[in-house]
């Protein structure tokens, strides 16, 4: 079974929040948290000194409300804020060097906190009461009580674990070290079977037929970048993409209608599940801009691209329709 997030989350990895072409101080709008179409921004923050923060985009208002959290709460996340995810009505931040992860309500006011994690990335709901985190350098996967908010076990898989995506009782877990996914029973929590995908996978999503989809970076002139296609119940490839080897391609994301795939090669590129070949040309064009974080919005299907600027000052989110 798989758990669906109710509200948007797009996850746009940055520096620090703005929207193009906003002034640069902080907007305090009267705004409505029960709006559907809310856009939340997710601030790594400096590496290893300060604090992340999560701002708040509302698109009817076109307003933002930076460092939202620190309003909500009058602390800071801590270093670095690296994703959230929605879980049983609660929002669960997992903030890296931190290494813990933060459980808050839905007006993101903190109700508790899972801490002594070494480096922990992202959170996966399994089930109503569990839920698994994976770890940067902990070469495990931590098992998490969503009742009593503890961790109760850990599921041994080294290297750099990374996102996850549960379909029926499996999780599937990326690795940036190694050049397989993981594939872990959620019903006694050990790794079961493992898939080639190449070097540096950190995307991972599913289409509207139930196939599962890859992308890996690869690794220079060790391995080439790869989109792979996964049939979830052989567990076997039906298709993969591979790229030149001076690509490096990453931020795998689906539109709401899961036929139409997207990803960052320095420029946006996007192509349909069942294209044959990847697409040539680029669907939106970098110019001048880093990006770095991708989203898609479900509602709108609007494109939401950050660009960290050189991570030395506040960043841009720039929105395509």
């Amino acid at each position: 079974m798989k758990f669906p997030i109710y509200i948007l989350v797009i996850i746009l990895i940055t520096v620090s929040s703005c929207i193009k072409d906003k002034p640069q101080d902080t907007i305090k709008p009267i705004i409505s948290l029960s709006s559907f179409n809310n856009v939340y921004i997710i601030n790594e923050g400096p590496f290893m000194t300060g604090s992340g923060s999560i701002s708040l985009y509302v698109p009817s208002s076109n307003t933002v409300c930076e460092d939202f959290y620190y309003q909500q709460n009058s602390n800071s996340l801590g270093n670095i804020v690296q994703s959230m995810a929605k879980i049983n009505n609660e929002y669960c931040i997992c903030v890296n060097n931190s290494g813990k992860v933060v459980f808050c309500d839905e007006n993101l006011k903190k109700t508790h906190e899972i801490s002594g994690l070494v480096s922990p990335r992202y959170i996966q709901q399994v089930s109503y009461q569990k839920a698994y985190v994976t770890d940067l350098y902990a070469n495990s996967i931590s098992v998490i009580n969503l009742l009593n908010y503890s961790k109760t076990s850990s599921i041994p898989c080294y290297g750099k674990s990374e996102k996850m995506l549960q379909l029926y009782n499996e999780v599937y877990v990326t690795n940036t070290d190694k050049e397989y996914i993981f594939i872990i029973n959620v019903i006694n929590d050990n790794i079961i079977d493992s898939i080639y995908v190449g070097y540096n996978c950190y995307g991972i999503e599913i289409d509207q037929n139930n196939k599962l989809w890859t992308l890996s970076s690869g690794k220079g002139a060790i391995s080439s970048g790869k989109l792979s296609k996964i049939n979830p119940i052989t567990h076997q490839t039906e298709n993969s993409f591979v790229f030149q080897n001076n690509e490096s391609p990453n931020y795998l994301c689906f539109n709401k209608t899961k036929d139409t795939i997207y990803y960052i090669n320095t420029d946006i590129y996007r192509m349909n599940i069942n294209d044959s070949n990847l697409p040539s040309n680029y669907f939106i064009q970098k110019d001048s801009k880093n990006f770095y974080g991708l989203g898609i919005n479900p509602y709108d299907y609007n494109v939401y691209i950050s660009d960290p600027m050189g991570f030395t000052q506040k960043s841009n989110i720039y929105i395509y329709n």
